[in-house]
């Protein structure tokens, strides 16, 4: 499949990468339109320091479910998607509060907010 990759800063290049398999809780979504935002504008300009190369940006993604894992109930390959760039652990106390975005196990594939960091290609887990 075909992403940006950031090999190091001021060096992003489109290339193909290996299509991802999901696990049994993840989905892979094939993407129709992605925004590019100023988390990955930052990253590629050096001004956002927490990137791993090399990075696939692109996270605010809208597309279609290609595949899904074993034990992923509530869609299906087909339906359309918007998806977040964001992901939260759902049980802790400041999640059951509705304080989503200061949950400890959280996680981002932009880059900003949360202490985990994900590459934006990452399966996500539904």
């Amino acid at each position: 499949m075909l992403a940006a990759v950031l090999h190091d800063y001021n060096k992003l290049v489109l290339e193909d990468v290996p299509k991802p398999t999901p696990g049994p809780t993840q989905v892979v979504i094939k993407v129709k339109a992605t925004g590019v935002c100023a988390t990955d504008w930052k990253a590629v300009r050096g001004k956002r320091r927490n990137v791993v190369f090399p990075a696939i940006l692109g996270h605010e993604n809208a597309g279609v479910v290609a595949e899904v894992g074993s034990v992923v109930k509530g869609c299906r390959p087909g339906d359309e998607v918007i998806l977040s760039p964001r992901g939260y652990c759902g049980i802790c106390e400041t999640c059951r509060l509705g304080l989503l975005n200061y949950c400890k196990d959280g996680f981002s594939t932009g880059g900003d907010g949360a202490n985990r960091v994900l590459p934006a290609g990452s399966p996500s887990t539904w």
